[in-house]
């Protein structure tokens, strides 16, 4: 099964509007407010503050269907139960939608449905880029607008909407991350080093200057993008590199293979793919995945993987909230990984949601 990935897009309008979207930050835009559960109201069960949406993902199954994910901003509260929620929301019924249709203008959907490789369905379609396309990610540019979207407190300005389905305006004065939209694209088969070299400068130049205040988080990150390191070393035949790979560790096989499938795509901030199975940085504790109310196994669905921290900025948001008193700063994982109904049943909402810790001896 192809692993779909969220790629941060540059230069995008992100409508925080919008239930049809990818993103990471902004604030969550819902199909009903009255019926979904109020973002003000999601508070981490440790320190009692308001949790951050990290990412909303629309994923339709068998209907508009989107899944948001929060977060805690604050490391010291990662291992707490509470401190991550993912809750999933169905678009409306046809009685639902004429009586939103009177309050809210419309939003634009952009056809974004997984895996369509039809071209009248394109991700993100702004006459810019399409479904498949792969174009470079200036990040040096995202960047600035990310900064100036924090130095600012406003979000990107929201876009043109020429679907329905959507409820008023969302205004918030809850904290939040500024937005950044995802480009969602099949992963490659192969590495993109050569691909992606502009955008490896760019990062490289970036760790430098955050690891004045994180250098062991930016270390960790560093060695996963690292373009050079294989399993084969040099000298080593095919025979010789797998007999050593067969002696390697658990928990470095891991890293091995979790290191390889993020060199194809360094920039990759999500993973999506369906009733497949997660991809791990390390060993994951005995994890018991509690069953829908409905009585249904959940499965896996998605995963975030920990270059959202960097595109997110989080020790900055840590730093510049006083309300928010944080000693160890903000958060910080490995790999954020959320299981689903099937059925995406009305009987709960509510998903099952694990952080994997940054330190995970």
């Amino acid at each position: 099964m192809v692993v779909s990935l969220g790629l941060p897009q540059e230069n995008a309008v992100v409508d925080d509007t919008c239930p049809f979207s990818v993103k990471l930050g902004g604030t969550p835009a819902y199909y009903s407010r009255e019926s979904s559960v109020a973002y003000e109201s999601l508070r981490c069960s440790r320190c009692e503050y308001q949790l951050y949406l990290v990412a909303q993902v629309y994923a339709p199954v068998t209907t508009d269907r989107t899944l948001y994910i929060f977060g805690c901003n604050s490391t010291e509260c990662m291992d707490t139960a509470g401190s991550w929620r993912a809750l999933r929301y169905e678009g409306l019924n046809e009685e639902e939608k004429e009586v939103e249709e009177e309050k809210a203008a419309p939003c634009d959907a952009n056809n974004t449905t997984w895996g369509d490789d039809d071209s009248d369905d394109d991700w993100g379609d702004d006459g810019n880029t399409t479904w498949g396309a792969q174009p470079a990610v200036d990040l040096e540019a995202l960047l600035q607008v990310r900064d100036d979207a924090m130095t600012t407190k406003t979000t990107a300005p929201v876009a043109a909407k020429p679907k329905v389905e959507i409820t008023e305006e969302i205004t918030t004065l809850a904290p939040h991350f500024a937005p950044v939209l995802l480009q969602v694209d099949d992963e490659p088969m192969e590495s993109g080093g050569e691909k992606f070299a502009h955008e490896e400068k760019l990062l490289s130049a970036y760790f430098a200057e955050e690891e004045k205040e994180n250098a062991q988080e930016v270390a960790w990150l560093k060695n996963l993008l690292k373009f050079t390191t294989d399993v084969v070393a040099a000298g080593q035949t095919q025979g010789e590199a797998a007999e050593s790979y067969e002696r390697t560790p658990l928990r470095e096989k891991l890293f091995l293979k979790f290191k390889k499938r993020i060199k194809r795509a360094p920039t990759q901030c999500l993973r999506y793919n369906y009733g497949g199975e997660p991809l791990w940085p390390y060993p994951p504790p005995k994890l018991e995945i509690p069953k829908c109310k409905c009585g249904q196994e959940r499965v896996f669905e998605l995963q975030l993987v920990p270059t959202t921290n960097y595109f997110l900025q989080v020790e900055k948001y840590a730093a510049s909230d006083s309300a928010h008193v944080t000693k160890q700063g903000g958060m910080d994982w490995q790999t954020v990984v959320v299981w689903s109904c099937p059925d995406s049943c009305a009987l709960s909402h509510e998903e099952f949601v694990y952080a994997q810790p940054a330190n995970n001896d």
